[in-house]
Parts: C-alpha cells; sequence; structure tokens
C-alpha cells in the first residue's frame, strides 16, 4: 500500500515539473496567455488520464499468484503421470483403443490416484485423449496458472 502512494506522488511531481517547464518555455517564446491556458488544460488532462492508468496498474494484479503458478505445476505433473500410465498400460496390450479402466491406471501408479493441489478432478478420458482437469485453463490470460495437459 506504501509503495502506491510513493509511485502516486512520484507521478504527479514529474507531471508538475513538466508543467513548469512547458509554461516557462512558452513564456519565453512569446506565448499568448489564451495559448498557455490552452497547455495547462491539456497538461492537467494527460496528468489525470496518466494518474488514473498507473493507479489501475497497481491496484490490478498483472498475473496469476506465485501459489497458483505452483498448483498448476503440480496438477500439471499429476496429469503427465497419469498420461504415462495410460500409454505404459496401452503398450502392455491391456487397452488397445477407447476408455481406460481407473483401476488399472490407479494399479499402475502404485495403487495410488493423484490429486489436483486446487481440488479439481481428473478424467482419464480415452488412450487417443490426454488427461484433464475440472479446472482447465487458470482466470488470466497467462498460461501457467492452467491446468491443461497441451502435449505429452
Amino acid at each position: 500500500m506504501r509503495k502506491k502512494k510513493i509511485v502516486k506522488r512520484l507521478i504527479i511531481l514529474v507531471v508538475l515539473a513538466s508543467v513548469g517547464a512547458f509554461v516557462y518555455f512558452f513564456y519565453l517564446q512569446g506565448a499568448s496567455e489564451q495559448d498557455l491556458r490552452n497547455l495547462e488544460s491539456n497538461i492537467r488532462a494527460g496528468a489525470a488520464n496518466l494518474q488514473y492508468q498507473v493507479g489501475a496498474s497497481l491496484d490490478t494484479p498483472s498475473g496469476p499468484s506465485g501459489s497458483a503458478v505452483q498448483q498448476a505445476k503440480a496438477c500439471r505433473a499429476n496429469l503427465r503421470r497419469i498420461e504415462s500410465a495410460k500409454r505404459a498400460l496401452a503398450s502392455q496390450g491391456m487397452f488397445a483403443t477407447g476408455e481406460v479402466s481407473i483401476d488399472a491406471v490407479r494399479k499402475e501408479l502404485g495403487g495410488r490416484m493423484p490429486s489436483c493441489p486446487s481440488g479439481g478432478q481428473y478424467r482419464l478420458g480415452s488412450l487417443e485423449q490426454l488427461p484433464t482437469c475440472s479446472i482447465g485453463g487458470g482466470p488470466t490470460a497467462d498460461t501457467a496458472d492452467d491446468h491443461i495437459l497441451r502435449n505429452y
């Protein structure tokens, strides 16, 4: 919170210094009072817009949180383990195509199915499909927090 206030105050200080420099420059160039008033209103509007944009960027997170990324990484690792187990079962000739038995996958994984650290539910899918998590894409545009196995 303190950092936001400091940044906002620095922006205001820079804008005010810029206004002073422009006014002094135009005054030396012999600008009329109307020119100076127009310049002042334009600078004020620009400063308000800049302050709004910087304030908005400070108030909104720009990406996923660290814990969300770590949970998504762990989920994708679990999905890879499930896919590895499905492929191992296919190579053993247990399944040729279609649905895979959850019991067979569980056994291949040592008797225990992994669970999503964020509470999602895993779906095995068929042998032709990658396993999925019910959480899917994360809440941000960044793919780092997605619970999706994009390739194997």
